[in-house]
């Protein structure tokens, strides 16, 4: 197997266990999303990952959008990426509660489809965290 195949075998491994992150929290609830994420070793070759490949798995795993939807919805944090329905289209964007007086929202982005919308915030979502965490 050359080091081409090599890679495109690692990352349909890895982009498959990123698009199950929320599902696997959800479910099986003895890992945390930082555990999840290392797992995934999404951080050695984010380069590679795409928004149009993780928007290729979804589109085989549409049942995993509302699980990403979920997660938005329920993480508890001062800032951060989140993922919403706004009147008839979804909305991707940064939210910042740390200052008190400048409680702001940035880095939106409307999107008429549920899917690209999803691997949008998907793609967001593990970047902030591999920055949060220092990869």
């Amino acid at each position: 197997m050359s080091n081409k195949e090599l890679l495109n075998v690692d990352l349909c491994n890895i982009i498959e266990h990123i698009i199950k992150i929320p599902f696997i929290f959800k479910t099986e609830q003895k890992y945390s999303i930082y555990e999840l994420f290392k797992k995934s070793e999404y951080y050695k070759y984010y380069s590679y990952i795409t928004e149009n490949e993780i928007k290729k798995y979804l589109l085989q795993n549409k049942y995993l959008i509302n699980y990403w939807s979920n997660y938005s919805e329920d993480k508890r944090v001062d800032k951060g990426y989140y993922l919403t329905l706004r009147e008839k289209n979804y909305e991707v964007g940064y939210f910042d509660s740390t200052n008190k007086k400048n409680c702001f929202i940035d880095s939106i982005y409307t999107l008429s489809e549920e899917i690209d919308a999803c691997a949008k915030f998907i793609k967001l979502e593990l970047e902030e965290i591999k920055k949060i965490y220092n990869f």
